[in-house]
């Protein structure tokens, strides 16, 4: 999915209600990953479990209130994905 087949962009959630309703799953238990505050307000509204890894810009505020994830590399998401591989239930606690 991408901006191009959607009418109204970030932060709107259509892009992700969208994806989330092609692939057939639960957006209450889909990751997104995103670098900005436009994305995170989008994954946010849509629903999903949100993990935001900033690139040059900081969140600010109104979206550090959204209570998401916020990391400083994908490295720690990827670890994360691991241990709910290993352990589901364990990892969502």
């Amino acid at each position: 999915m991408t901006g191009d087949q959607v009418e109204n962009s970030k932060p709107h959630p259509e892009i992700y209600r969208r994806a989330v309703t092609l692939l057939g799953v639960d957006a209450r238990h889909t990751w997104a990953l995103e670098d900005s505050s436009h994305g995170v307000h989008a994954a946010s509204a849509a629903g999903m479990i949100v993990f935001q890894i900033p690139d040059l810009v900081p969140p600010d505020p109104s979206t550090l209130a959204l209570g998401h994830r916020v990391w400083d590399s994908l490295h720690q998401v990827d670890n994360l994905l691991r241990r709910c591989v290993r352990d589901p239930e364990r990892a969502a606690a």
